[in-house]
């Protein structure tokens, strides 16, 4: 893949393989900054832009995960859509390896697509997670935070993968980052 030469981008973490946001072991991506600042967030720490991180280093990480035979990847935050031209080249470099491109947005679809972004990043996602976390509809469902937010199939290939993985109960687990525990997942009742 020809790389562009990027300045920094805010990435808060990566981390493979994760297996509990999504099918499989996958690639996940936590990228840093939120201008939405949901209360409740389990990922508050994020919130902050943090532009020190080598953008071609993270997609250079992602490649190597895909070639030992990562199933997907998972992109969350923070807002992945507050810095759309990198994560344009994420899920364009992911498609070369798989269509299981699950993200974690706090904007609704209609939102994205009426803020003019992109809408062929969205065709190319294979499940989008929409909508704000809201602490008061957390109903311990798989895959989502709040009964508010919406699991959506974009790409029907996943529709049998995904209608199972809404089933499971929600998981968690600890992961070390820099010498700092993580949870990966959706955390029962997170923060009240």
């Amino acid at each position: 893949m020809e790389r562009k030469n990027y300045p920094q981008v805010s990435v808060g973490f990566i981390h493979y393989p994760v297996t509990t946001l999504g099918y499989g072991n996958r690639i996940g991506i936590w990228f840093a900054g939120c201008n939405r600042r949901c209360d409740g967030c389990q990922t508050s720490l994020l919130w902050e832009f943090d532009y020190s991180v080598d953008g071609e280093r993270v997609l250079a990480y992602v490649e190597s995960k895909f070639a030992l035979g990562a199933d997907g990847i998972t992109i969350s935050g923070g807002e992945p859509f507050e810095q759309i031209e990198f994560l344009s080249d994420i899920i364009d470099l992911a498609k070369k390896y798989t269509d299981d491109i699950l993200v974690y947005t706090g904007y609704k679809i209609d939102e994205l697509k009426r803020r003019a972004i992109n809408t062929n990043i969205i065709k190319k996602i294979g499940v989008l997670i929409d909508g704000e976390y809201k602490k008061e509809y957390d109903d311990g469902k798989s895959l989502r935070g709040s009964s508010n937010q919406k699991v959506i199939i974009l790409n029907e290939k996943l529709r049998e993968r995904y209608e199972k993985v809404q089933k499971e109960l929600r998981e968690t687990e600890l992961v070390s980052v820099r010498g700092k525990l993580f949870s990966i997942g959706i955390n029962k009742g997170a923060e009240k």
